[in-house]
């Protein structure tokens, strides 16, 4: 096996049109004993490819699990890694929570950031819209400007609907 996607929380600051993922509003985090459960079983399990294995944190808004989860969940999952199996972090994020301390962390660990975008502003802003109902373009593209700011160059996720069709 040489990914596990791994999702965080259900919750989420967007309310997308297209979301199939229930409970966006449910910003419960995933505790502790899970995520120490699903470590341990990804490496006594010898599934992980021992050149290599990559941890994708996605949907809902991973971001909303906040620094410290991160930073207990990276710490567990590199205790787990008895093997030291080199270990690729990625994050898929809609990229309106960066800040500076995200984009250290990002750094710091060498995490590869994916953010979901779909498009222009009048083509995004069509779907990815906040609980208010206001689209979510430019707080995307700040989130975008802070990574490329600290030398970060995120990949891009779009979602195709009719719309872009």
């Amino acid at each position: 096996m040489r990914l596990a996607v791994i999702q965080p929380t259900s919750g989420c600051n967007l309310d997308c049109r297209y979301c199939y993922v229930p409970h966006r509003r449910d910003t419960t985090i995933m505790s502790g004993r899970v995520l120490d459960a699903i470590a341990s079983q990804i490496f006594r399990s010898g599934l992980a490819h021992p050149s290599g294995f990559e941890i994708l944190w996605h949907c809902g808004e991973p971001l909303l699990a906040g620094l410290d989860f991160y930073r207990y969940a990276f710490e567990t999952i590199d205790r787990h890694n008895v093997e030291r199996i080199p270990i690729q972090h990625s994050i898929q994020t809609n990229a309106t929570l960066i800040d500076s301390d995200w984009c250290g962390f990002f750094l710091e660990h060498r995490v590869n950031v994916g953010v979901s975008v779909d498009g222009p502003e009048w083509l995004h802003d069509r779907h990815r819209r906040t609980w208010s109902g206001r689209g979510s373009f430019r707080a995307t593209m700040r989130g975008v400007e802070r990574l490329r700011d600290h030398g970060i160059h995120p990949g891009a996720l779009c979602v195709i609907t009719r719309d872009h069709l």
